[in-house]
């Protein structure tokens, strides 16, 4: 008789706590099913049907060939970047600080007057290093190094 208590007492206990969730718990919905358009038959066209209502919302701008949430995203991080630089730029921060070096960075990329009259004169050594290589190794190594400045450069100056 005791088991048969403690079998139903454990039962009831399931039975409640399942009946006392809230409801909102209940109705939380997928955050992707608001982008379904359930005006089209899925098996007609299940990326319309998938995608529609976030497509309706989301309208491709003119100015861009692909549009999407990643596309959102890096231009969202992109100008915060730009801004990021654009107020280090004008900071007048004090010197040695990350902002003051972010800051003059960007301005040496900005300068398009001092850059054109310079010419090439600031990637010669960039080519004498090219040219020192003596083995393919350092060739490679070399190139690696001028990949990570690249890449620093893309994200800074876009």
């Amino acid at each position: 008789m005791k088991k048969l208590l403690i079998f139903l007492s454990i039962c009831s206990s399931f039975i409640f706590c399942k009946n006392n969730q809230s409801p909102s718990a209940e109705k939380q919905m997928d955050p992707l099913a608001s982008h379904i358009d359930t005006t089209v038959k899925p098996q007609v066209d299940f990326f319309e049907y998938a995608n529609g209502n976030w497509l309706k919302n989301n309208p491709i701008p003119a100015s861009e060939s692909v549009y999407g949430i990643f596309k959102i995203i890096q231009d969202t991080i992109n100008n915060q970047i730009k801004s990021i630089c654009e107020n280090a730029m004008v900071s007048q921060a004090k010197e040695g600080t990350n902002e003051q070096k972010i800051g003059d960075y960007y301005a040496s990329g900005m300068d398009t007057i001092s850059i054109e009259k310079a010419g090439i004169q600031g990637i010669i050594p960039f080519l004498k290093a090219v040219d020192d290589a003596k083995s393919v190794e350092e060739l490679l190594a070399y190139a690696h190094t001028l990949e990570k400045m690249a890449s620093i450069h893309s994200i800074v100056f876009g």
